[in-house]
């Protein structure tokens, strides 16, 4: 499952702590993947250096297969938030118990769905 032009590109922001549920995320779109034509990319945008809870996402990208297709990105300044959300089709996040959410009131603010 390659990336194409038409591709649709997926968004995670956050930093890998484990209410965030990127394990989730990862598995869901190496299913999703098989079965959406065109398939998906996802951008991961975030991540604090050396900050993970558990595996890390490149780790179970790899496992699920899924490497080629996920593009890890690192920590970003908030300065830059909006170019990341504008470039998205659709940004994703399956956090549980989100203590405030901003995330999701940066990504409307873009017009990111």
């Amino acid at each position: 499952m390659h990336p194409t032009a038409t591709s649709p590109l997926l968004l995670w922001v956050g930093r890998f702590l484990d209410f965030k549920r990127v394990p989730v995320l990862l598995q869901a779109f190496a299913s999703a993947g098989t079965r959406l034509t065109p398939p998906p990319a996802l951008l991961m945008r975030g991540g604090y250096p050396g900050e993970y809870e558990g595996d890390h996402p490149a780790d179970l990208a790899e496992k699920l297969g899924i490497a080629d297709d996920v593009y890890f990105i690192g920590w970003r300044g908030h300065d830059e938030l909006p170019l990341g959300h504008n470039c998205a089709d659709l940004m994703v996040a399956p956090a549980v118990n989100e203590p405030f959410g901003m995330v999701y009131v940066e990504a409307q603010s873009c017009g990111t769905e």
